[in-house]
């Protein structure tokens, strides 16, 4: 029986140990885990923080790409492609001249006049002239693609080119009718798209212009005419009543 006892305790001892380790254990990882957490919420910050950079660098590389891009763009129509239209540009417009006296053209919806006097102006042209005026489509044809498309800035690209591309647009348009009634060259409706959109911009400029020089001219007359006792512009040369 006494050994009983002496067993008993001997077990109690050992379970009491055990708690003590086991609390022990527990203690420790709970201090682990929290450890592990705050590292862990470390490493995400630190993530997120080089995702942030990443998407900086990306967006400041293709800020870049795209200055670069408008940049060569803009040099191409103010040298390369004027070169190429001077060397064709005297013989063009004397054919032109007379055959095709077209102010306004609707590129996507054209007149059959217009496409007659295209295809008058067209067939009386050289080869070597038709080369040359095709070189010249494919340049503008990269440069409307890539402006429309967002590879260039398309608001610097418009107020550094985008008088000089609709001239030459509307200068070369009776081959552009004719190469788009034929589809020689499928696509191009970007040249069209894009003077659509520019030569629109250019028509709101000039009005907005001359709004601007209408109201200011408005302004100095009502101005006048208060110093000369006029009620109103709209009443002026009737003197108010006494």
């Amino acid at each position: 029986m006494e050994s009983i006892k002496i067993f008993l305790k001997h077990i109690d001892g050992i379970i009491l140990s055990s708690r003590n380790v086991f609390e022990f254990i527990y203690f420790v990882s709970g201090a682990f885990i929290a450890f592990c957490a705050i590292k862990a919420l470390a490493q995400v910050k630190l993530i997120k923080s080089q995702i942030k950079l990443i998407k900086y660098d990306i967006e400041s590389r293709s800020k870049r790409d795209s200055l670069l891009t408008t940049n060569e763009l803009i040099f191409d129509i103010n040298s390369s492609i004027y070169n190429k239209l001077g060397a064709i540009a005297v013989t063009f417009e004397a054919i032109r001249s007379g055959r095709f006296n077209h102010e306004t053209i609707d590129f996507n919806n054209p007149t059959d006049k217009q496409k007659e006097d295209a295809l008058n102006v067209f067939n009386l042209l050289e080869s070597d002239d038709v080369n040359n005026i095709v070189s010249i489509l494919s340049s503008l044809e990269m440069f409307a693609f890539k402006t429309l498309n967002g590879l260039a800035v398309e608001t610097i690209a418009f107020k550094s080119a985008g008088v000089q591309y609709c001239r030459i647009v509307q200068f070369l348009s009776p081959c552009i009718l004719r190469i788009s009634d034929f589809q020689i060259h499928p696509t191009q409706s970007h040249i069209i798209d894009l003077f659509n959109n520019w030569s629109h911009k250019i028509k709101k400029e000039v009005l907005d212009a001359e709004q601007s020089k209408l109201i200011s001219e408005l302004k100095t007359i009502n101005d006048k005419s208060k110093e000369l006792n006029i009620t109103d512009i709209d009443t002026i040369g009737i003197k108010p009543q006494a």
